[in-house]
């Protein structure tokens, strides 16, 4: 993966070690900070949240050395940049082809159906149940209507 960096080398770190108490791995799963890509998916979710200057500042505002007990000090008192730092740290770790793969998910490369046979699987009815349940999204009418 060769991507634009975001973010620097400092606040890569900031936000790996934040990872290393919020995503500590168990048995199956690798913890966050043994990731050999980790720094490089952290880049990867930055960039895709975006954010321009709320995503540094949020970053400034982790503790220098997190715990647990520090970090949720810092979502009671800013949740806007816990959710920030949060959100890109565990975006990152769900990116990585060794939890995907310690979570039994694919990890290889996607290759999506040609026109033809999606045509085909279309016309065998494979969705008529699912139109048949009809929109699950509730218009603020349908709300509104559902009250009167």
């Amino acid at each position: 993966m060769t991507r634009p960096s975001t973010l620097t080398r400092e606040q890569v770190a900031r936000i790996r070690a934040a990872a290393a108490v919020l995503l500590p791995g168990h048995a199956e799963s690798p913890a966050a900070d043994v990731l050999p890509d980790y720094d490089e998916l952290v880049q990867v979710a930055a960039a895709a949240v975006g954010e321009g200057r709320a995503l540094p500042a949020a970053i400034e505002a982790l503790p220098d050395e997190p715990t647990w007990e520090s970090l949720s000090t810092l979502a009671d008192a800013d949740p806007a940049s816990f959710e920030q730092v949060s959100l890109v740290a565990v975006g990152a770790y769900f990116m990585s082809p060794a939890v995907l793969a310690s979570l039994g998910l694919p990890t290889g490369e996607r290759r999506p159906a040609d026109r033809e046979q999606v045509v085909d699987e279309l016309s065998t009815g494979i969705l008529d149940a699912v139109y048949e349940r009809g929109c699950p999204v509730r218009t603020l009418d349908d709300v509104n209507g559902a009250t009167r």
